[in-house]
């Protein structure tokens, strides 16, 4: 009797299931990072605003609903980008963390949160109280 030597239906299903789920896996994965990535832009995009908080003679340590403009107003900058900011309302909220007593003078570790619909930004601030 000779035999033919082949695959059996069974063994080219299981083939067939483990290239599926491999398949499944990369496509999967590759949604997440394109999520990711797309977040990571988002985030990119905002963090130059946290930049215009130390800038600010509106300090950040008072809760406020203002405008990106109101920070920087002070600041040389292009007028397109002054129009741009006018344009871009934000929360300034202010969360105290610890307070550190010195001999002279006491120091408060806080956080000023930047936020609206588009962007939330967090700085760790020092105030000398």
């Amino acid at each position: 009797m000779v035999y033919k030597k082949a695959f059996t239906l069974i063994e080219v299903m299981v083939a067939v299931m483990i290239v599926s789920v491999v398949i499944a896996g990369t496509v999967s994965l590759r949604g997440n990072s394109s999520t990711l990535l797309l977040n990571l832009q988002k985030e990119m995009k905002n963090i130059p605003y946290a930049s215009f908080l130390p800038w600010s003679k509106e300090s950040g340590l008072e809760p406020a609903k203002t405008n990106l403009y109101r920070l920087v107003r002070d600041v040389v900058m292009d007028d397109e980008l002054r129009r741009k900011l006018k344009n871009i309302p934000i929360t300034v909220q202010y969360q105290k963390i610890h307070s550190y007593d010195m001999d002279d003078t006491t120091l408060e570790l806080g956080e000023t949160t930047l936020k609206n619909n588009e962007l939330q930004i967090s700085l760790k601030r020092i105030s000398q109280q």
